[in-house]
């Protein structure tokens, strides 16, 4: 929920924050994409630009970050 608002919000910094704890919290980034998806249902198009594409590429980075850790 708190992810959903800050990205309908358009706060980007808030976002980024929401979905860290959010995958801190055990979401998976398929959940997190769900979440984002139905942020543009409410929020339009505009949005995939300035806040989904953003936080996909954060989450994205996160997990190969987490992913390399748990193998070193």
């Amino acid at each position: 929920m708190a992810l959903a608002t800050a990205v309908t919000g358009r706060e980007k910094e808030r976002a980024l924050l929401e979905a860290n704890k959010a995958l801190r919290c055990g979401a998976t980034a398929d959940e997190i994409r769900e979440t984002l998806e139905m942020c543009v249902w409410l929020g339009g198009s505009p949005l995939l630009v300035e806040m989904v594409g953003p936080v996909m590429r954060f989450v994205a980075k996160r997990l190969a970050t987490a992913t390399e850790r748990r193998d070193a």
